[in-house]
């Protein structure tokens, strides 16, 4: 038996739904479980605990939605996540190439680009 084998891997990744609001309409799209759901607030200090607290066992967070690029914070959330440490995650249709996006962009360490509906 070899014992440098590893049996298994610790997930260092957190997945985050920020968002229910897509601009478009997947029929395979799950809503990550829920549907009508509220968007995330920042202004909830409780997140702000939660998130630091998290980072004891995580270093990434990957934000999922809806469409994650039209939450009005994104931009204001990957800026506090990056100065948690964070490294961020998205997953994104790529179509709403508005401000909140393309100012994050140099913040964002991968992007999952999930496009079926056209």
């Amino acid at each position: 038996m070899d014992q440098n084998k590893v049996f298994f891997e610790f997930n260092d990744k957190i997945r985050i739904k920020i968002i229910d609001k897509c601009n478009l309409s997947c029929p395979f799209c799950h809503h990550e479980g829920t549907k009508k759901t509220e968007e995330i607030s920042l202004a909830d200090p409780n997140l702000k605990t939660w998130l630091k607290r998290l980072k004891k066992f995580y270093n990434k967070i990957h934000l999922t939605g809806g469409e994650p690029t039209l939450f009005s914070n994104f931009s204001i959330l990957c800026q506090y996540l990056d100065s948690l440490g964070y490294k961020i995650f998205l997953t994104t249709n790529a179509l709403v190439l508005n401000k909140n996006f393309l100012d994050s962009l140099p913040l964002i360490s991968k992007i999952n680009i999930s496009l079926h509906t056209l």
